[in-house]
């Protein structure tokens, strides 16, 4: 019985290596030419995750191209020529004025992560890396920060997002809190 109970283990454990190993390869990243493209998750261009193959963005440089590095060969793309990328680990990012920014949440809004490198102005020197919050009412509309008055000149007639947000109490960041369902605040209210 002891060795039938290993067997079956032993077997599993092949079994699950497999299933690992069939899944990291099938790993793609990609480019997106179009926020059509990025909303039906078409690639216009694929590239394997597994072959050494990469693309670069340099966001501390904030260089106006992305690097793709495929099968030993170097191939350069304008950031403005195409919408955006999804990198190895499934995050997506939109390029808007030479940026890229992190799609953090799509939905009636999109929301974006942007990071870049500030001096922080304490005499220390140095560097350091700061996350702002965007949003965008439609995936290739205009980026604006995401403050109050931002959001309230956005949506002057849903009136239970500006009852929430003229609330003295209310913090824009509040509405990036997630219900019990995972939705973000802010999607409940705008698709209210």
């Amino acid at each position: 019985m002891k060795q039938i109970i290993m067997g079956l283990l032993s077997l599993c454990v092949i079994l699950l290596s497999n299933m690992n190993l069939q899944a990291q390869s099938n790993k793609v990243s990609g480019i997106f030419s179009s926020a059509n493209d990025f909303k039906s998750g078409a690639f216009s261009k694929q590239i394997s995750c597994n072959s050494g193959s990469k693309i670069k963005v340099d966001a501390f440089l904030n260089s106006s191209d992305i690097i793709i590095k495929e099968n030993g060969v170097t191939t350069k793309i304008k950031k403005t020529t195409i919408y955006g990328y999804q990198n190895c680990s499934k995050e997506n990012f939109r390029f808007y004025n030479n940026s890229a920014y992190k799609i953090i949440d799509t939905g009636s809004v999109y929301l974006y992560k942007e990071y870049h490198y500030e001096n922080p102005g304490n005499g220390k020197g140095g560097m350091v890396k700061v996350e702002k919050i965007h949003y965008s009412v439609t995936p290739d509309a205009e980026m604006q920060p995401f403050t109050k008055e931002s959001i309230l000149k956005n949506f002057p007639n849903n009136s239970k997002l500006r009852v929430w947000l003229l609330n003295s109490s209310s913090r824009v960041e509040d509405l990036l809190q997630k219900d019990t369902n995972g939705k973000l605040l802010i999607q409940n209210l705008i698709a209210s």
